[in-house]
């Protein structure tokens, strides 16, 4: 980053988007979140592409992913979104009131991009919590 190009750019990128994410987050603006999400998702993989030397940690699979959760998200009016890893995994962020359908939808429809049909279900935690050890 200290030498790219488009780090400076990227920087001030990311702090309006935080301040914008946590405005979305506390008025309940789902498009508004679902924007900002998915452009720094895809803003930190462009960083990456264009570094010197370039990277591309996406596949195919990846890309095939997030075109089909764009258009499930069109054609459903569902409240759900991509983000990635700083690898090829894609992870969708939606709200609990909607997760069977997205399960359905996951089953249905993304398992065949999963290597080895292999998916991680996670949720919201309440944060580590500290145990003592005998």
């Amino acid at each position: 980053m200290e030498n790219h190009t488009y780090g400076e750019g990227r920087l001030k990128q990311a702090r309006i988007n935080l301040i914008r994410l946590l405005k979305s987050i506390n008025s309940g603006n789902m498009p508004a979140f679902i924007s900002i999400i998915e452009n720094e998702a895809l803003s930190l993989h462009a960083l990456m592409m264009s570094s010197d030397p370039g990277y591309i940690l996406l596949q195919a699979n990846s890309l095939h992913i997030i075109e089909n959760v764009r258009n499930y998200r069109r054609d459903t009016g569902y409240s759900v979104c991509f983000t990635l890893d700083a690898g090829a995994n894609v992870h969708l962020l939606y709200p609990s009131s909607i997760e069977t359908e997205i399960k359905a939808y996951i089953k249905d429809q993304l398992l065949q991009y999963c290597e080895n049909g292999l998916i991680i279900h996670d949720q919201l935690g309440k944060g580590p919590v500290q145990k003592a050890y005998p």
